[in-house]
């Protein structure tokens, strides 16, 4: 997808749980950074609940880089 100094490349970008189970995976360009993938991931974060209701879209704590500008305009509490 994404053309680097050992030619194409690419890398995959995870959202996983508690347990380390993934719940959104992308692929992009090898030479794209963490941070700007964040919002696209969280656009996509839908966890179902038990009973009625809609989907969880939004996490109670995430692990991230806090020193991305991205994340902190996003509104997360990164740790």
């Amino acid at each position: 997808m994404g053309r680097s100094r050992g030619g194409l490349g690419t890398k995959i970008h995870q959202l996983v749980d508690g347990h380390g189970r993934p719940l959104v995976v992308l692929v992009g360009p090898g030479q794209a950074g963490d941070a700007p993938m964040f919002a696209h991931l969280m656009s996509h974060l839908r966890v179902g609940r038990v009973g009625p209701g809609r989907p969880r879209t939004r996490p109670e704590r995430v692990r991230a880089d806090k020193s991305a500008r991205q994340m902190r305009s996003w509104g997360c509490r990164c740790r």
